[in-house]
């Protein structure tokens, strides 16, 4: 018996061994500590439909890891997304589709300390080629003590009401996100540090090592009407991009024009693969972070945004590197809506679809990332 239980206490030191040096490895080897990890009521599914389906039965969230244990992991994970990266910012009224402004950023994004101890800084500068050089917008420490929440990563700027979540895969798709889309009230004052910037949607995904893409969108949080829609094309090589075209147009299409706005010149019966994300919108709130693997998704109505383009007043936008976007042109209080982006590589096979998506309370639903072969 007495050989037993030693035998017992063995191997739990063992399993405790292994655990601590994956995690203690985070920061140096992050394939090591991703391949150590518990899953967080992760599981996987064939899509059936727009509708982001809870799973709150079956799936067990480890005694081990929470929630804000798997946000940070995903967050802090993946080569190729740090780095030093060069954008061609860009913003467009959605409307008129007149171009509002053009910018050259620099984005800096490294891991520094080691172990438990490691961070990402986050450091901004917009380059001018005028009188004015180079500003620094400042740098930020995202810490897993101060900005892992069960509800996803906090900016350091911004520490209530949005979060950023980071899917698996190879994309690394990320979204930043209001957790609730509400009317508020005008009359209601907020002091400088909470000053009102509106409601903002904004999806990232890096392609290969060199190349990041994301899109925003503004709405008024009063209003509800669509403010501008914006993209940032980085490249990590330099500037201007070897990748990414000169053009700075946008236009409207029609749905119809969708497939040969990405290059699709054939009938489209694709059938892809992508990841899912759900968060507790409130504290406490069901369902705890779930992070599903959708498989065999249908082209065909795969998209919520597109699927309510009849019935919304949606935007469907043309931009340049074959990318196109829809939203609604203002949020339609009181029901079910989404944002969107279509992207296809130009050096790739693939077209990219990243969609966030809101319950009729206004409530965040998911966040979902599919890539189709064609």
């Amino acid at each position: 018996r007495v050989r037993r239980m030693s035998a017992q206490r063995h191997k739990c030191y063992l399993i405790w061994l292994l655990v601590s040096l994956a995690q203690s490895s985070a920061c140096r080897d992050p394939q090591l500590a991703f391949s150590f990890s518990a899953p967080v009521r992760s599981t996987s599914r064939a899509y059936s439909g727009v509708s982001c389906a809870r799973q709150t039965k079956g799936v067990h969230m480890s005694d081990a890891i929470t929630g804000a244990d798997q946000h940070w992991e995903n967050f802090i994970t993946g080569r190729g997304r740090f780095g030093e990266f060069h954008g061609k910012v860009c913003s467009w009224d959605p409307t008129s589709c007149d171009l509002k402004h053009e910018q050259h950023w620099l984005r800096s994004y490294q891991v520094l300390g080691q172990g438990s101890d490691c961070f990402m800084r986050h450091e901004t500068k917009i380059v001018y080629d005028d009188d004015r050089g180079t500003v620094d917008r400042g740098f930020w420490d995202v810490t897993k003590d101060q900005c892992s929440t069960e509800q996803g990563i906090m900016h350091p700027k911004v520490k209530t009401g949005a979060t950023f979540v980071v899917t698996a895969g190879e994309a690394r798709a990320t979204a930043w996100f209001a957790h609730e889309m509400v009317r508020f009230d005008p009359a209601i004052s907020l002091d400088k540090e909470n000053e009102r910037q509106g409601h903002i949607i904004e999806m990232i995904m890096r392609h290969g090592s060199n190349i990041r893409l994301s899109v925003g969108y503004r709405y008024d949080d009063v209003t509800g009407e669509m403010k501008h829609v914006s993209f940032n094309r980085e490249d990590s090589r330099g500037f201007p991009s070897s990748y990414w075209g000169k053009d700075n147009s946008m236009h409207a299409i029609s749905a119809q024009d969708l497939k040969g706005a990405l290059g699709l010149t054939k009938e489209v019966d694709m059938v892809g693969r992508g990841h899912q994300i759900e968060i507790p919108v409130k504290s406490h709130s069901d369902p705890l972070l779930q992070q599903i693997e959708l498989t065999d998704i249908k082209w065909t109505g795969h998209l919520m945004s597109l699927a309510q383009a009849d019935k919304l007043d949606t935007a469907i936008l043309k931009l340049p590197d074959k990318m196109v976007v829809l939203a609604p042109l203002s949020i339609p209080f009181g029901q079910a809506w989404s944002a969107a982006y279509l992207w296809r590589p130009t050096d790739s096979d693939v077209v990219h679809t990243l969609e966030t998506r809101y319950t009729a309370s206004g409530a965040f639903d998911c966040f979902r990332h599919a890539e189709f072969m064609v």
